[in-house]
């Protein structure tokens, strides 16, 4: 017996466990909004872009880290020329060299190199210099240098290479801050699609029960038509009413199931249908929404400002570069030569035989006339760069301004419909109570459902429009 019962509630049971597992879970919008991140490929796309042009950054330092060289150089010379000192048949030369460079931003470059040359004269062809004292065919040179190059010109104190710096740090932000601009609106418009489906599922119910509305009222007149006591006219009217609401209807499921692609396309999901269910708006917590706090600057505003900072680098770059290059330039060295490399490199770190050299150098274009109309075109270029930005700026204040103002607006258009829905509701009830008591008629009762229908949608739009307006204003970002 007990099998029995068994066998019959099990079915039972997996039915009830089943209809509780596929139930359909409600989706809040922190949730939508983390799906959005993960399956927006667009939207991780550009976290990507962002977070490297922001790593990259710092590419701007590289520019002034020593980096370390190293040469290798072999040489076989059997010129005349190069010889007649040796009065040899050739020379084979091998030369090493490896140290680090740097260059600093106040226009002072430096090498510090350590370098070690072998020469080798074969078959010397004068008696005279193979029988001279020291001679040796083959033999070491070793020689720590330090070199100093400043420019006194061009780059003078640094411009043009800080100037670079600038360039490649402000083009890395321009890429950074409008990729994170872009991550912003794409969770903005995923917000606003989030209440957008949450609306439009309420505007369908309020939209069905307006159509039962209308067909009592259709049903009403034709009762009222067959006993004779209303004109075919009324019975018209209310076939009328029918059938917009049914039109609204209508419209109000196609924009459910435009909002559900929306919904579904912002997430990344190929599907026109969103079976998750979504929280409705809280009327009660709208009252008590403000303004959001914002960033002195949006992202697309500091992208525009790293533009316009690119844009005056590249106007000191061009303009450094048509510029006469006069240098200043010196080098010490500490020398060695011997036969054996060991001696060799042990002597280059006396200061017995030192090697002293300094100078200058100039390199001046001639073309006058061109280089002045250069000059001004970059100047007029870092102008308008600079009025761009204050543009944007001013745009950026104006357009925070407005959508405060339009906030401002809806709240209050906002807790208008929402008094008017009220009213209309007690106005429901109140004539609903009459009806029971026998003080007044159905219809009356239909036509002021009717009212209360339109006060619900009046608050739905009013809803919908200061959502989207929050959502907008989420993109300056916070105070911080």
């Amino acid at each position: 017996m007990f099998f029995r019962v068994f066998r019959l509630a099990l079915p039972c049971l997996w039915i009830a466990l089943s209809g509780t597992a596929f139930a359909e879970s409600e989706l809040g919008l922190d949730e939508y909004l983390a799906q959005v991140g993960r399956g927006n490929l667009g939207m991780r796309g550009a976290a990507e872009i962002s977070a490297g042009a922001f790593a990259r950054s710092v590419e701007k330092d590289v520019l002034l880290a020593p980096t370390l060289f190293a040469n290798a150089r072999h040489a076989s010379d059997a010129s005349e020329g190069s010889n007649q000192f040796y009065l040899s048949e050739k020379v084979n030369a091998t030369s090493y060299s490896a140290g680090i460079q740097q260059l600093t931003s106040f226009g002072l470059s430096g090498r510090l190199y350590y370098q070690i040359d072998h020469n080798d004269i074969l078959n010397p062809r004068s008696p005279l210099v193979s029988a001279a004292p020291g001679f040796t065919s083959s033999f070491y040179d070793s020689k720590p240098v330090i070199e100093l190059n400043l420019n006194l010109w061009r780059n003078r104190l640094g411009r043009e290479t800080r100037a670079t710096q600038t360039l490649i740090e402000s083009g890395a932000l321009v890429t950074g801050y409008g990729e994170s601009f872009r991550i912003k609106m794409t969770k903005a418009q995923a917000e606003a699609i989030y209440w957008r489906l949450s609306l439009a599922r309420e505007t369908v119910a309020v939209q069905k029960d307006s159509v039962a509305r209308a067909k009592k009222i259709r049903d009403w007149n034709d009762r009222r038509l067959r006993l004779q006591l209303a004109d075919r006219a009324d019975l018209l009217q209310a076939e009328a009413l029918l059938q917009a609401r049914a039109l609204e209807l209508q419209a109000a499921i196609d924009e459910e199931a435009a909002a559900s692609r929306a919904f579904n396309t912002g997430r990344g999901v190929d599907s026109d249908r969103v079976s998750e269910k979504l929280i409705k708006v809280d009327t009660i917590a709208m009252d008590r929404i403000t303004i959001p706090a914002r960033a002195p600057m949006r992202e697309d505003v500091k992208a525009a400002e790293a533009a316009q900072k690119a844009a005056v680098a590249s106007t000191v770059i061009g303009r450094e570069k048509n510029r006469p290059t006069f240098d200043l330039f010196g080098s010490v060295a500490l020398n060695g030569r011997d036969p054996r490399m060991s001696q060799s490199v042990s002597q280059s770190f006396k200061t017995e035989n030192p090697t002293y050299a300094a100078g200058v150098k100039l390199t001046m274009p001639l073309d006058f006339g061109a280089l002045s109309d250069v000059r001004e075109g970059y100047g007029r270029e870092s102008d308008g760069a600079v009025l761009n930005f204050e543009r944007r700026l001013f745009e950026q204040e104006r357009d925070w301004a407005d959508l405060s103002t339009k906030f401002n607006d809806a709240k209050r258009r906002l807790q208008l419909a929402l008094g008017m829905e009220a009213v209309q509701k007690e106005k429901y009830d109140h004539e609903r109570d009459r009806l029971t008591r026998g003080r007044t008629v159905t219809f009356q009762v239909l036509q002021f459902e009717q009212d209360y229908r339109n006060s619900q949608l009046a608050r739905i739009r009013s809803q919908a429009e200061l959502l989207t307006l929050l959502a907008n204003m989420k993109t300056y970002g916070d105070a911080k």
